[in-house]
């Protein structure tokens, strides 16, 4: 089985399997980080450890809103020949615009796709390539609207549908919310065999049951 992460964020979880990452969790030894100039990052950390167990945690809202709609992750969906397309039996559909190629090595795909259950939106993904771990920019849109999670030199800032915004100039620190918290934010994907899958993390740490959420597994 091959994982990949956008960072090493989601190393817990996905151990023993093959991970591809580019960041360093403790951040021991490494000169403090430099803002991308596009990141709006607070002086004063918004995006903290108090906020990713609150109900502000968007990212966590918008997740469990999608779970009531997603297939069931035991399941697994037919990918068409083209890969335009994952069919389920329920009538779920996830709709890829397109399919990304295998990005070289280091780097992560541009995701875009929509998940409908018979016909009615669920949820949509949207992420432009990026090396993996960096200049990440992630749009997760369900019915209560758009969370846009970004990551530049370390650091970080979500978007709310209701326009807030929190930031964390080092986002890695937060991994030490929690001894075992290192399911931040972010997306992973992998194969096995002919199933491939796509998961996104809810934030809330690996002793959480729900630590990641199976968006879509699909069979080619």
């Amino acid at each position: 089985m091959d994982v990949r992460v956008s960072s090493l964020r989601a190393a817990a979880f996905v151990a023993p399997f093959v991970v591809a990452c580019s960041a360093n969790p403790s951040g021991a030894g490494d000169p403090a980080p430099t803002p991308d100039a596009g990141a709006d990052v607070a002086a004063t950390p918004t995006l903290t450890c108090a906020w990713l167990r609150s109900a502000d945690n968007c990212w966590l809202a918008a997740l469990k809103e999608a779970t009531s709609c997603l297939p069931d992750a035991k399941l697994a969906g037919a990918l068409d020949s083209v890969k335009t397309t994952c069919t389920y039996a329920d009538a779920t559909v996830v709709t890829f615009a397109p399919y990304p190629a295998t990005p070289p090595q280091g780097q992560a795909p541009a995701w875009k796709f929509d998940v409908t259950k018979k016909g009615v939106a669920c949820l949509s993904f949207d992420s432009a390539a990026h090396p993996l771990g960096n200049h990440e920019r992630t749009t997760l849109t369900t019915p209560r609207g758009s969370v846009e999670l970004r990551y530049d030199d370390g650091a970080a800032q979500i978007t709310c549908p209701d326009g807030r915004t929190y930031a964390h100039p080092r986002f890695h620190d937060l991994l030490e919310c929690e001894a075992d918290v290192q399911t931040l934010p972010g997306e992973a994907w992998g194969s096995a065999g002919s199933l491939e899958y796509f998961w996104l993390m809810n934030g809330m740490g690996a002793s959480d049951p729900n630590a990641h959420v199976t968006v879509w597994s699909c069979k080619s």
